[in-house]
């Protein structure tokens, strides 16, 4: 297992108090936290806190939007170039019940949920070509009944919309209490007769932010760029 550990806020509107380790909670009026990357090959599961924060909680959810978004590569080393689909299964999760990637012994991107399970059609998984995954939450609050999960692979980001969700079965209504970093975790079933996992650029969007709009930063420096060639020209 190697495991880039480098959590950084790259939007600066966080105000809220620093977690352990001195990093910042996501404020709910939104933030981006890029979280590293992690390769995966162990059995079991690990929780966004374990693998980028020692354990230490990172943030939680009890409302509003949150994505995650990453891109992950699987690769077989016992038979390169071809997937495993002997009793194996990984991808991202948020319970012991859920999994978005490879469902069990499967060739295609899908969901699980609950004992539920769907394909996402024409998204064969191909050894060493990153699929780049996107989930969104859209929580109502503690308590509140009515809380959605939605599923994109491979979705065009920053081109401010989001397209047609892959996945997202009305049937998926749940009422967890929260989403934390202890609940987001990396699976992989059955090791070592499986792939081996790489996710990369694992980043988590609060409130008003979103993989599918730009960055405030790229907006902010293309807006200096102007006003600087703006003053240059008043001033010959």
């Amino acid at each position: 297992m190697q495991t880039k550990m480098n959590p950084r806020i790259i939007n600066l509107k966080v105000v809220t108090v620093a977690c352990a380790m001195g990093f910042p909670a996501l404020s709910a009026n939104g933030a981006v936290l890029l979280l590293g990357n992690h390769i995966k090959s162990s059995t079991g599961d690990e929780t966004f806190s374990q693998v980028f924060n020692s354990g230490n909680p990172l943030f939680n959810f009890t409302e509003g939007n949150v994505y995650v978004s990453f891109t992950l590569t699987f690769t077989n080393p016992a038979n390169p170039g071809v997937l495993s689909t002997n009793q194996s299964f990984g991808g991202y999760s948020h319970s012991a019940g859920d999994n978005f990637g490879q469902n069990w012994q499967q060739s295609m991107v899908g969901v699980t949920y609950y004992g539920g399970r769907d394909d996402i059609a024409n998204q064969a998984i191909i050894p060493g070509e990153p699929l780049t995954l996107v989930v969104k939450y859209e929580l109502n609050g503690p308590g509140v009944d009515g809380d959605t999960v939605k599923f994109w692979v491979n979705p065009a980001l920053g081109t401010g919309t989001g397209p047609t969700p892959d996945d997202a079965h009305p049937s998926r209504i749940w009422n967890p209490a929260a989403i934390s970093s202890n609940d987001m975790r990396f699976r992989l079933g059955n090791a070592p007769n499986t792939n081996v996992m790489t996710y990369e650029n694992v980043t988590v969007y609060s409130g008003n932010d979103s993989p599918f709009i730009p960055e405030p930063s790229t907006a902010l420096l293309t807006a200096m760029g102007v006003g600087l060639l703006t003053f240059r020209r008043r001033s010959r």
